[in-house]
């Protein structure tokens, strides 16, 4: 199991809760992650940033003072950061590999559409809050 954050302090964090060496990792989205994953991954689990920045008054003011906001927004559209982890998922997951993703369900489809346009296999499932949605993407193989 690897870890890859690009907060410092969230770094500090993982280091302890996953303390085998080597294997919490400084990385924005992918990059950064060791080149001897590349093509070997069978699961990559994320939940990045996925709310639109029109729309940062809807996150609860505790969590807006605790967080940064680049760990909440991600564009116009809320899918900056998805696009960018579909867009490069293709070359870390093992043939077979699978990507899971949360997001808002109303951004669900569009995610899955990113997902099929970067080769991978993709669908989506409403979360038990009826707000998010895990996306499945998979690389065939």
């Amino acid at each position: 199991m690897h870890a890859a954050e690009r907060d410092p302090a969230a770094i500090r964090h993982a280091r302890r809760n996953l303390p085998a060496p080597g294997r919490v990792h400084r990385a924005d989205v992918l990059a950064g992650l060791p080149a001897k994953l590349r093509s070997r991954i069978d699961v990559l689990a994320a939940v990045p940033p996925y709310v639109p920045e029109g729309e940062a008054h809807l996150i609860p003011r505790d969590l807006r003072a605790h967080e940064p906001a680049a760990a909440l927004l991600a564009g116009p559209d809320g899918l900056a950061a998805a696009r960018t982890l579909l867009a490069e998922a293709g070359g870390w997951l093992a043939p077979g590999g699978v990507l899971l993703l949360e997001l808002h369900r109303d951004q669900a489809a569009a995610a899955a559409a990113i997902a099929r346009a970067a080769g991978l296999t993709a669908g989506y499932r409403t979360g038990p809050d009826g707000q998010t949605a895990t996306l499945r993407a998979a690389k065939p193989g």
